[in-house]
C-alpha cells in the first residue's frame, strides 16, 4: 500500500493489493498495473519509469536493501 500512496504522488495510479502475491496465497504484496490495450511504447515507458521510482523511493525511506 506504500507503493501505492507513492506512486499516486508521481502520478500513477496503480491498485496496491495485500498478502497472498506467492504461489501459495499466503504470503506478500502485489500491485496491479492495468493500462489501455491502445498504450504507446512511450506510455509503457513512462509507467515503468514512475513505479521503479515509486518502489525505489519506498525501498530508501525504509532502508531495505
Amino acid at each position: 500500500m506504500l507503493v501505492q500512496a507513492r506512486a499516486l504522488d508521481n502520478g500513477l495510479i496503480v491498485m496496491g493489493m495485500t498478502g497472498g502475491a506467492n504461489l501459495q496465497g499466503t504470503k506478500g504484496d502485489h500491485v496491479i498495473l492495468s493500462p489501455a490495450y491502445n498504450i504507446t511504447t512511450e506510455e509503457i515507458e513512462k509507467i515503468a519509469d514512475i513505479f521503479s521510482q515509486s518502489v525505489e523511493e519506498i525501498l530508501k525511506e525504509y532502508n531495505v536493501q
